[in-house]
C-alpha cells in the first residue's frame, strides 16, 4: 500500500510539474509574440526612406550616347536608405535593383521595364546606371 500511495503522490507531482512547464512555455510564447510584433513594426519603419539618407544624381541620354538604357532622354538616379536604387522620370519612380523591386508595390513605384530600352540584342544594359546609383552610398 505504501508503495502505491507513494507512486500516486509521485504521479501527481509529475502532473503538477508538467502543468507548471506548460504555463511557463505559454508565457514565454506570449512574450516572444509581442516582441515579434514590435520587431515587425521596427523593420517596417526601417524600410521607409528618410529624407536625410537620400542621394540623387541626374543623368542624360547625351551623356551615355548609344549605351543609354532608357526610353526617356533624362532621369534622376536615387539611392534611398543605401539600398533602394530607383530612377525618377516622367513624374514617376521606377524600381531599378532587386531590393527596390521587392518593395515597389508597397511604395507605389513602377517597374523599370516600363522605360528600359530594347536594343538590337535585347535590353540595353542598365548596369552603368545601377553602378552609378550604388556609388552614391556613404559607406
Amino acid at each position: 500500500m505504501r508503495d502505491e500511495a507513494t507512486s500516486r503522490r509521485s504521479d501527481k507531482g509529475r502532473v503538477g510539474v508538467a502543468i507548471v512547464v506548460l504555463v511557463v512555455l505559454g508565457l514565454v510564447g506570449a512574450i516572444a509574440g509581442s516582441c515579434e510584433n514590435e520587431t515587425s513594426a521596427t523593420k517596417e519603419e526601417a524600410t521607409r526612406p528618410s529624407e536625410t539618407t537620400r542621394k540623387v544624381v541626374t543623368v542624360t541620354q547625351e551623356e551615355y550616347g548609344d549605351d543609354w538604357p532608357l526610353t526617356v532622354p533624362e532621369a534622376q538616379l536615387e539611392l534611398i536608405d543605401g539600398f533602394y536604387a530607383v530612377v525618377h522620370a516622367r513624374g514617376r519612380t521606377y524600381a531599378m535593383n532587386g531590393t527596390a523591386r521587392t518593395v515597389m508595390s508597397e511604395r507605389g513605384w513602377n517597374d523599370i521595364y516600363e522605360i528600359w530600352r530594347e536594343g538590337e540584342y535585347g535590353r540595353v544594359s542598365i548596369a552603368p546606371l545601377l553602378d552609378r546609383t550604388l556609388a552614391l552610398r556613404d559607406w
